[in-house]
C-alpha cells in the first residue's frame, strides 16, 4: 500500500520537477515550549507556561538553517543576505511564536552579533528528532545544537509581528477579536454531539486521568483533557517526568484532542472561513502578484504561528478521512511546516500557436506532499488554488467582527434605572 502511494505521489509530482519554483509560503509552528495547561508545575522549567524553551529557540534556529540550506545556498532561490522585497517573515503576537520567528530568520540569514544561548537539553534529544521534516539538508549533530547565536535586534527589525489588537490570521476565534466567532462556538459546544462526547468521557477516560494526576474527576472537561495530553507531550518532548498513562489512556486522550480540534471548533464552514480568511486573503494576494510579476513581491514567505492554525488549512485543503485516520494531523509536532510551493513552466498553446506561462501549486507538510482534495491531486494549477481561497474567504471579514464587537457593547450596556440617567440619554 504504501509503494502505491509513493508511487501515485510521484507521478503527480512529476510536472514539478521540470518547473521554475517561483514562490515559496510556508507557514509553521512555534518550537518546542512548556505546558501551556490548568495544570502547570514551575519547577520543571526555567520558562513559564506556554513559553517557548531553549530547546523550542534551538529548533527555529536550525529549522532556518535548513530552509538556507535549500533556498539560498543549493537552489541559489534566494539572495545570500536578507533582502526584504524577497521575503517576508510574520508573527503571531505570542512571546513563543515571536521568539520562533527571531530564531528562525537567524537560522535563516546568520548573523556574527549575537547572544549565545546554551541548549541544555542537547545531551537528551537525539539530533535527528530536532526536527520533524522528512527531507533533511543539513547535517545535524550532537554538538551543533548545544549552543546557538541569536541576534535578537536585527531580527526584531525584519519580522513583522502582527499586533494582539484585533487579530484576525489567527486568533479570530478569542471573543475580543470576533465575538460573532466566539458565541458560534460556545453554542456549537453546547451541542448534542459535544454533551454525548463529554457523557461517555466522564465513563471513560475521566477518572484514570483524574487518578493519575490527583484531581477531581468532576473538574474535567474536553478541553481540560486536552490540556492534559499537552503534558505528557512537552514533558516527554523535554525528557521531564510524566503522568504514566496506559495506551488506551492515552488513546482517548489523542481522540479527545482531535474531537476538539476538527470536530467542534472547524466543523462549521462559517467558522472555518473566518478563521481562515485573513490568512487565505495573503496567500492569494502573494501568489497572485508573482504570477502577475508585481515588483517587490516576497518570493518567501514565512508564518510563525501555531497548531490550531495549521489545523484550519489541513480542515480546507485536505480530505477530512485523512485528518482524522492519521494522528500526524492531530498531534502536530512542534516546529512542523505547512508549504505552499508555487511553479512555474512553459506548454505550448495551441489555440495561440506560441508557448504561456503555467503556474501550479503544491502543498507539503513537513516535506511530505498532499493530496488536495479540491483538485483531486498533488498540484493544483493556480487558478483552481485561487478558486479554493476565494470559496473560503469571508469578503470583509473585519466589518462581520466588528459588527459583533458593536452588537456585544450594546448588549453588555448597564440598565438606566434612574431618572439622571435617562435625562442624559
Amino acid at each position: 500500500m504504501k509503494a502505491a502511494t509513493f508511487i501515485a505521489s510521484l507521478f503527480f509530482l512529476l510536472p514539478c520537477l521540470y518547473a521554475e519554483l517561483v514562490q515559496v509560503i510556508h507557514l509553521g509552528r512555534h518550537g518546542a515550549r512548556s505546558p501551556n495547561s490548568f495544570v502547570f508545575h514551575p519547577s520543571r522549567y526555567t520558562e513559564k507556561e506556554g513559553e517557548l524553551t531553549v530547546l523550542g529557540l534551538t529548533q527555529q534556529f536550525f529549522l532556518g538553517k535548513e530552509m538556507r540550506k535549500r533556498y539560498v545556498e543549493e537552489q541559489k532561490f534566494l539572495s545570500d543576505s536578507f533582502n526584504s522585497s524577497e521575503v517576508l517573515i510574520r508573527s503571531s503576537y505570542k512571546n513563543r511564536t515571536i521568539r520562533s520567528a527571531l530564531a528562525f530568520v537567524n537560522g535563516l540569514y546568520p548573523q556574527e552579533s549575537g547572544v549565545e544561548h546554551h541548549n541544555i537539553y542537547a545531551d537528551f534529544i537525539h539530533p535527528e528528532n530536532l526536527l520533524p521534516h522528512k527531507i533533511r539538508k543539513h547535517e545535524i549533530d550532537r554538538e551543533t545544537i548545544k549552543k546557538i547565536k541569536i541576534d535578537e535586534d536585527w531580527a526584531r527589525s525584519v519580522v513583522d509581528i502582527i499586533s494582539h489588537e484585533s487579530d484576525l490570521h489567527f486568533h479570530a476565534t478569542k471573543e475580543e477579536n470576533c465575538p460573532s466567532i466566539d458565541k458560534m462556538l460556545k453554542d456549537i459546544k453546547k451541542s448534542h454531539e459535544m454533551m454525548e462526547m463529554e457523557k461517555y468521557l466522564r465513563l471513560a477516560l475521566y477518572p484514570q486521568v483524574a487518578e493519575k494526576m490527583k484531581l477531581d474527576h468532576q473538574s474535567l472537561d474536553i478541553k481540560k483533557a486536552k490540556s492534559i495530553l499537552d503534558i505528557v507531550r512537552c514533558n516527554s518532548f523535554h525528557g521531564k517526568d510524566h503522568p504514566e498513562f496506559d495506551e488506551l489512556t492515552i488513546k482517548l486522550l489523542k481522540m479527545t484532542r482531535g474531537f476538539f480540534a476538527y470536530k467542534i471548533t472547524l466543523v462549521d464552514e462559517m467558522v472555518k472561513s473566518v478563521v481562515g480568511s485573513k490568512l487565505l486573503k495573503e496567500f492569494l494576494q502573494h501568489t497572485d502578484s508573482i504570477r502577475n510579476k508585481v515588483e517587490n513581491t516576497p518570493k518567501f514567505v514565512f508564518y510563525s504561528a501555531h497548531d490550531t492554525t495549521m489545523e484550519v488549512l489541513f480542515s480546507i485543503f485536505l480530505l477530512e478521512t485523512k485528518i482524522h485516520n492519521e494522528e500526524k494531523y492531530n498531534i502536530i509536532p512542534f516546529s512542523s511546516t505547512i508549504s505552499f510551493e508555487v511553479h512555474k513552466e512553459l506548454e505550448h498553446d495551441d489555440d495561440l500557436g506560441e508557448l504561456v506561462e503555467k503556474y501550479s501549486v503544491q502543498m507539503l507538510y513537513n516535506d511530505e506532499p498532499q493530496f488536495i482534495k479540491w483538485c483531486l491531486g498533488y498540484s493544483c494549477s493556480l487558478e483552481q488554488f485561487h478558486k479554493i481561497i476565494e470559496h473560503h474567504v469571508v469578503p470583509d471579514v473585519d466589518n462581520f467582527c466588528s459588527a459583533g464587537k458593536i452588537l456585544k457593547d450594546l448588549t453588555s450596556q448597564p440598565e438606566c434605572n434612574n431618572e439622571e440617567c435617562r435625562v442624559s440619554a
